[in-house]
């Protein structure tokens, strides 16, 4: 009896760090995200864990751990040891998060909890971000500060996420993008509708404020996939028609509202290199030039990749070779997470990244929802470069399918 009790509480612990990880990953305070992990570990290595345990852990947990491998085998060839060894530490959640979740079974109830304290979560960080920009602009009777370089609305994207330190723009968007499907799920389908609508503005309105572009275009493909999940086939068809018509609205008071992102698109010349002149560089213009880039880096060494560690260094000198003096200055990324996994890894880490997408979508629509939106902000950010996104993705990753059930099953009534 002491036994059993001993191991439910250990259960019971689990859950409850799970749970506090849930409420720390769309917040700002990103230091403490380290030492609940780290909870995480010791409470199953002290009170779950064992080698019985370990011979049942899932595939696609096994799959997330190869990934980190890939970072701890290319130490091997890398010629910056301190950049590669910086990038298996950040990158330790792929290992810890699947290791410390074999042989703990959660059951729907507690998956479903998990994903409602992240909407909260959420919503409250976004709350709170609101509430700074109306007391700052209050108390200072300014609209704007200087934050990233540059003069920046208090209420719009790095100036209304300037409540936290790092606290990215992008990965805001993406939080509350998997916090609107997590809302629908959760919430609106349990025909909790006052507080699916409270929810929903809040997610909206931020989505917005956070001008992320991708972030945008992600809300509009995921209230559709909303609307067509709830509704039947004439009212799709009725939503196609309207949503076709709303969205020629916006695009219009977009350019009504002169949003600077969208109206540098339309009006500069689309090319691939932009050599650092203001006028000619918009948000496209810079992405083309980060993927030629880093594709060019990918021809280089396309087998095995050149190294994480060597990976930021090798990019600036393509930069420098394609005379992007702009990413050479700003230190710029290739902002698409396929082409960093494809110049860092080669073909053979590329491979390995898809799989780990794909395979276990097969089994779980709650999966394959969080891919989804995953995947839409890869191809303009590399979200596993930050802890913001390594930590989120390594989490839901295994959270997602660590149901005590089927995971055919799910979603199954």
């Amino acid at each position: 009896m002491r036994f059993k009790e001993f191991f439910w509480s250990a259960h019971k612990t689990h859950t409850g760090i799970l749970l506090l990880l849930a409420f720390l990953i769309p917040s700002g305070v990103y230091f403490l995200e380290t030492i609940t992990i780290a909870a995480l570990f010791l409470n199953w290595f002290f009170r779950i864990g064992s080698v019985h345990v370990i011979r049942k852990i899932q595939t696609s947990y096994l799959l997330l751990i190869s990934l980190f491998l890939l970072y701890v085998i290319s130490f091997i060839y890398t010629n910056n040891v301190n950049a590669q060894s910086t990038a298996i530490f950040q990158h330790l959640a792929y290992a810890v998060v699947p290791i410390s979740l074999a042989g703990h079974k959660l059951s729907n109830n507690e998956v479903k909890m998990i994903k409602k304290v992240f909407v909260l979560s959420t919503v409250t960080f976004i709350f709170l971000a609101i509430c700074y920009a109306f007391v700052d602009f209050a108390y200072t009777g300014k609209s704007t500060v200087y934050v990233m370089d540059s003069i920046q609305s208090k209420f719009t994207y790095y100036g209304f996420t300037r409540i936290f330190k790092n606290w990215h723009p992008t990965y805001v968007s993406l939080f509350c993008n998997l916090a609107m499907i997590f809302t629908y799920n959760e919430f609106l389908k349990q025909k909790k509708y006052y507080s699916s609508v409270l929810l929903l503005l809040l997610l909206i309105t931020a989505i917005f404020l956070l001008n992320s572009i991708t972030g945008i275009v992600t809300f509009f493909l995921v209230s559709a996939y909303i609307i067509f999940s709830s509704v039947k086939l004439w009212t799709r068809l009725f939503f196609v028609s309207f949503g076709s018509l709303l969205c020629v609205f916006i695009a219009v008071s977009l350019g009504t509202l002169k949003n600077e992102k969208i109206t540098n698109i339309i009006h500069n010349e689309i090319k691939l290199i932009d050599a650092n002149t203001q006028s000619s560089r918009n948000h496209l213009n810079v992405r083309l030039a980060n993927w030629q880039a880093s594709f060019q880096l990918f021809k280089e060494a396309p087998l095995i990749g050149v190294s994480p560690g060597d990976y930021r260094l090798r990019l600036k000198q393509s930069y420098l070779k394609n005379q992007f003096i702009y990413g050479v200055k700003n230190n710029l990324s290739s902002h698409n997470q396929f082409l960093t996994i494809l110049s860092s890894f080669g073909v053979v880490g590329f491979l390995l990244f898809i799989t780990i997408l794909i395979y276990p979508s097969a089994f779980s629509r709650s999966f394959r929802e969080f891919i989804l939106v995953f995947s839409l902000f890869c191809f303009t950010e590399d979200l596993l470069l930050r802890q913001q996104g390594i930590v989120a993705f390594a989490f839901f990753y295994c959270v997602l399918q660590s149901l005590s059930i089927n995971l055919k099953n799910e979603y199954s009534n």
